[in-house]
């Protein structure tokens, strides 16, 4: 098992091979790894953020979070909190929720000592590739809800979904 912040550093050093810009950063006095998508495109998310937690000497868990959507009014977010339920009945990875004005999806799995790098890594970058669309979908589609646009009910009419 990689030591301290390795697998971070060697997700970054990977993610950078295939174009993908991971900062180092500390949330919540951890270790972790930010990339931030295109600012100008509205239909992206706006960002994700890997962490790792050590659960025993011999096993961690990966965490993924994007974030959909921030600084969303109290209106907004219970908009959007209210889609979450309809989101989530089709997610095979992660799970979406809305905390204090922003949406997230967060997906996090286990890693033990007998899987090797490259299988690691392999996890990571398919898990993180179908997040990424997950969370694109879902911010496409509920983009004109949070602009008030459409109403809640219009949103469920039209039907409302990601699949990963």
């Amino acid at each position: 098992m990689e030591e301290n912040t390795a697998l971070l550093e060697l997700i970054a050093e990977q993610s950078r091979k295939l174009g993908i810009e991971f900062y180092p950063d500390e949330i919540a006095g951890k270790a972790a790894l930010v990339a931030e998508f295109p600012e100008d495109n509205e239909e992206l998310p706006e960002d994700c953020t890997v962490t790792e937690e050590h659960l025993s000497d011999d096993s961690l868990e990966l965490c993924i979070l994007i974030t959909v959507f921030s600084g969303l009014d109290r209106e907004q977010t219970e908009n959007v909190t209210r889609m979450t339920g309809r989101l989530n009945r089709f997610m095979r990875l992660g799970c979406f929720s809305a905390i204090e004005g922003a949406l997230f999806l967060n997906y996090t799995f286990v890693l033990d000592e007998e899987q090797p790098a490259i299988n690691t890594l392999a996890s990571f970058f398919t898990s993180l590739d179908a997040l990424c669309g997950s969370a694109a979908d879902a911010r496409q589609q509920l983009l004109p809800l949070v602009k008030g646009e459409l109403t809640c009910e219009q949103l469920e009419e039209q039907g409302i979904y990601t699949d990963n």
